[in-house]
């Protein structure tokens, strides 16, 4: 069994302190609060934990099992909900990997709307500002980047995957399956046919004031595909079969309380984070290093736990091709180490979360469906326990 080295003072302790200051201090204010943006640095109505949930340093079970311990459901269903949307995303891209792949691989040219688009300067105030605010700190609230969204699709005239990649490409949260699915909603293409509209007074509003009489597109139609994704074969394995001394993790694993590594008994535990070379989305070098950094807080608190890159893993998996790999989810990190193993002959031992597995059948269609589910995954994350 892996055991923690020394105590939580790193990036894992920050999180879990987070936590426990929003449970003491925000959720209860969370439902009415949470669409107010009162400014850059101003976000205390939501958690902004966020960066830690994308990259597993908090999973998004653990969070609801410590909501749920200590408030009823009436009292936080509305952000119950909200975690439970990351939970929903990611399998409903599980199901539909090839939505991903073909986003990735999309190329559009850039133009100066874009130019103008991502350096701030089309005149639109808010929108603006935004960039500004997620160049530099890396975040945005969750109702601006609806509005940034719709004004960059419906306003701006700019092809969505663009977008989603400058989201990507900044955000520390960048999460495959939330981003870039929330932008296809935006869009209109996620529920065909039902954009989502930005409002000169909704932001006037929702900013308190701080942004009014904005020019906008608020009559735009949905965009349109040309295909239509079909639910494909899973990427992942129909069960867990861990059966190997060494274990690969990638930088959207991060949790030290995983149940493989708290119930694993592995020799060497190797990290991963990629840089741009093996990315098919690029990110910014603040991104990069925020990565880093908590994977080094993860290897910190484990025996055996180290940080390597992608040549390296080249190097020990050609050499040794026996290792777990805890399933990264679809995502450039997946991509990734397929288009690795097929070059060395090696077939994955993928491991996903059991929670995540039963999770994701409810995510085969739309939201609603999930939602009716909400109450028997609650059931069944507690059994678990």
């Amino acid at each position: 069994m892996a055991n923690f080295k020394g105590s939580e003072t790193d990036l894992h302790q920050s999180a879990h302190l987070a936590v426990e200051s929003f449970l003491e201090n925000g959720i209860v204010h969370y439902s009415k609060m949470r669409n107010f943006d009162f400014g850059r640095g101003k976000h205390r109505a939501v958690s902004q934990l966020s960066p830690y949930i994308s990259h597993g340093v908090i999973s998004e079970f653990d969070l609801v099992k410590r909501v749920l311990d200590r408030y009823s459901i009436e009292e936080v269903e509305k952000y119950i909900q909200e975690i439970f949307w990351r939970v929903y995303w990611k399998g409903w891209l599980e199901h539909r990997h090839s939505v991903y792949r073909d986003f990735a691989h999309h190329q559009a040219a850039s133009n100066i709307g874009h130019a103008r688009a991502t350096s701030g300067q089309t005149g639109i105030e808010c929108f603006d500002d935004w960039v500004d605010e997620l160049k530099s700190d890396n975040y945005l609230h969750n109702h601006s980047r609806m509005w940034f969204a719709s004004i960059w699709i419906f306003t701006l005239k700019l092809p969505w995957e663009q977008g989603a990649k400058f989201f990507q490409e900044h955000l520390y949260d960048g999460d495959s399956a939330s981003n870039t699915l929330s932008w296809r909603w935006v869009a209109g293409l996620q529920t065909q046919g039902k954009n989502y509209l930005a409002r000169s007074t909704n932001i006037q509003k929702f900013t308190q004031g701080r942004y009014g009489n904005l020019s906008l597109n608020e009559s735009a139609a949905s965009i349109t595909e040309r295909d239509k994704y079909e639910i494909e074969t899973p990427l992942y394995p129909e069960k867990n079969n861990p059966n190997n001394k060494k274990l690969l993790v990638f930088d959207n694993q991060l949790s030290v309380n995983s149940e493989f590594i708290v119930e694993g008994d592995y020799e060497e535990i190797l990290v991963v984070v990629l840089g741009n070379d093996d990315r098919l989305i690029l990110v910014d070098d603040k991104v990069i290093n925020f990565k880093k950094k908590l994977a080094k807080s993860f290897c910190s608190h484990l025996d055996r736990a180290s940080l390597i890159n992608s040549n390296s893993l080249r190097s020990k998996l050609v050499n040794n091709k026996e290792i777990d790999i805890l399933y990264p989810n679809v995502g450039d990190n997946l991509y990734f180490i397929h288009d690795l193993i097929e070059g060395i002959n090696l077939e994955p031992n993928f491991l996903v979360r059991e929670m995540d597995r039963f999770c994701w059948n409810f995510a085969k269609k739309g939201f609603f469906n999930f939602k009716k589910n909400i109450p028997l995954i609650i059931d069944k994350l507690y059994s678990a326990n």
